[in-house]
């Protein structure tokens, strides 16, 4: 996100001296509790029922907002990230896998759909 800032022509002092956080968001296929993901007529036979956002927010402090400032190197912000407590999740965080949320598959056009 800083890296396409950057080559807008965003300085990175004013960058950083504007973020407070950055979240990163998800959109997860829910399973149909009607069906268990085997598919039935409340789900038109996809497993899938709605769909539900899960995010993930950083607060920057000053630590990290040097580095942005002084146009470290992605290695370095991650590891400030994890020394103040933030963790790495490889995407899903917990209470979106006991939910019984899963990723929806990629695809190259954007689809809407609608929540039960």
């Amino acid at each position: 996100m800083i890296g396409r800032f950057q080559h807008l022509g965003v300085d990175p002092f004013n960058l950083a001296s504007a973020l407070n956080a950055v979240m990163a968001q998800r959109l997860v296929r829910v399973i149909c509790g009607a069906c268990a993901a085997k598919g039935c007529a409340a789900c038109r036979g996809t497993g899938y029922r709605g769909r539900k956002a899960i995010a993930e927010l950083m607060v920057l402090n000053d630590d990290i907002k040097e580095l942005i400032a002084t146009r470290a190197p992605a290695r370095k912000l991650k590891e400030a990230a994890r020394a103040a407590g933030n963790r790495k999740t490889c995407g899903m965080p917990p209470s979106a896998l006991c939910s019984g949320a899963k990723p929806p598959p990629k695809r190259s056009t954007v689809s809407t759909s609608s929540s039960s």
